[in-house]
């Protein structure tokens, strides 16, 4: 599906596309901003962020934040997930990150992802029904076994539009029995035993997924703590901003092409991109 994406850039500049393919992408992208070649995705955007807390009522009440972007109208919404025996606080960051970019994030604590309560299927439902509240068309962002709950959701929602996995666990196959149904990204973290070893990798075809150089787990949150720090990056300092200028980069990436914006898509996730081959060529990012 991503080739699919790629090869309307690929075949020509965007002023050349077919009509009815231009269209399309403007219809896609005319709520959220787009980015110029030159803007450094790894900043925050143009837009103002306003915060608020809010709850919907699935499996559990899900609790979230909402961070959403001034001055644009419908903005495009996004649901990120956090990872096992996590919530929703680690990865606020992140979520008011994509807001500055003109998009509607959502961040839940998913109901059932901790030790004694983890039912996968049932976060992909919870997050269907969080999306079906919150105004559908949703991008499923999902980090570790968020990422799981995400892919679950996108194969079951009609108007899911895209996935991007953050370094995605799978469990008991279930994301590999889903992969490929949206559109999808993955960036992963190098092999551990806290991504299961890279497990979510098989979920991605050729050139779906990139591997950010030396990052461990606990990169893909924002803030992480020293749980994470301790039992998946050695106690060493984490996120390195290094590595979280690439992590943050290619999400911001990965859902600005998600939503319509082919040549964000094209230049930062695809070989030929000036992005990537600076990325690659620095040796901060690698086929997983």
């Amino acid at each position: 599906m991503l080739a699919l994406l790629l090869a309307c850039t690929a075949a020509a500049p965007p002023s050349e596309l077919p009509s009815e393919t231009a269209d399309t992408a403007l219809e896609e992208v005319d709520t959220a901003d787009t980015a110029s070649p030159d803007q450094d995705l790894s900043e925050a955007g143009p837009h103002s962020v306003n915060a608020r807390s809010q709850s919907v009522t699935a499996s559990c009440e899900i609790e979230l934040e909402r961070f959403t972007p001034e001055e644009v109208t419908n903005p495009p919404l996004v649901i990120l997930s956090h990872g096992f025996a996590r919530d929703r606080k680690n990865m606020v960051e992140m979520g008011e990150h994509l807001a500055t970019w003109g998009f509607d994030v959502a961040v839940p604590t998913l109901c059932n992802l901790g030790f004694t309560n983890t039912d996968h299927p049932q976060n992909g439902i919870d997050l269907v029904t969080l999306a079906e509240a919150l105004g559908g068309s949703p991008l499923y962002v999902g980090y570790s076994a968020g990422g799981l709950a995400s892919a679950l959701a996108a194969n079951q929602d009609s108007s899911a539009r895209g996935l991007v996995g953050l370094d995605p666990v799978d469990s008991e196959d279930l994301g590999l029995t889903v992969a490929g149904s949206v559109p999808q990204l993955g960036l992963f973290s190098e092999s551990s035993a806290c991504n299961a070893s890279n497990n979510g990798v098989p979920w991605f075809q050729t050139g779906e997924a990139l591997r950010v150089t030396d990052a461990n787990h606990c990169d893909f949150e924002g803030p992480t703590d020293q749980l994470c720090t301790l039992v998946c990056a050695s106690g060493s300092s984490s996120p390195d901003p290094l590595r979280q200028e690439v992590v943050w980069a290619m999400t911001t990436a990965a859902v600005l092409g998600l939503n319509g914006d082919t040549q964000i898509l094209a230049d930062w996730w695809h070989p030929d991109g000036e992005r990537y081959e600076a990325f690659h060529s620095q040796g901060r990012i690698s086929e997983p």
